[in-house]
């Protein structure tokens, strides 16, 4: 394994990213990054802000070259527009989140009022239903009452006449 001052050599990283073997690309050729600590310019074969490297692509497909590129700036936001989105797609979450929440506890208020309205509905009904049961039962005792006395009616002639 190849170690630069106790650090993993970045053709390693590279190498294990593109789930490539070593000796698969013959050379790697690094980059000096020297003469930017030393600051100087930027030179013909090294730049230290590329906004696109689009141009580049474009140069090694053209000769049938495979190049391995490598840019950190995927790490980093591409612009200030996504936070900008993202700072509204987190603004629109939060706003549907509140209306969800609204719109919860009116139907949970929606909910307790059909509950109380069935149990008072269920309350009348049942009153009702024992009012009509003890107005029944009065009136099958009176006629049973009437019966009886209807029958007492009756037999009282019949026991007259047969004495």
């Amino acid at each position: 394994m190849l170690a630069l001052a106790g650090k993993l050599d970045p053709t390693l990283k590279i190498l294990n990213c593109c789930c490539k073997h070593q000796g698969t690309i013959g050379e790697f050729v690094r980059c000096n990054a020297d003469h930017y600590s030393l600051g100087r310019n930027d030179t013909v074969n090294y730049a230290f802000d590329v906004s696109s490297t689009l141009e580049n692509h474009r140069n090694f497909t053209k000769k049938n070259c495979r190049a391995l590129i490598i840019s950190g700036d995927h790490y980093m936001l591409n612009d200030i527009s996504d936070q900008r989105d993202a700072s509204a797609l987190h603004d629109e979450l939060d706003m549907l989140k509140e209306e969800n929440d609204l719109i919860f506890e009116k139907r949970k208020i929606v909910v307790r009022k059909q509950q109380l309205e069935l149990r008072s509905l269920r309350s009348r009904k049942e009153a009702a239903l024992r009012k009509r049961e003890k107005s029944s039962r009065r009136l099958w005792k009176q006629s049973r009452r009437l019966d009886a006395r209807s029958q007492a009616a009756d037999r009282g002639p019949i026991r007259s006449l047969r004495l």
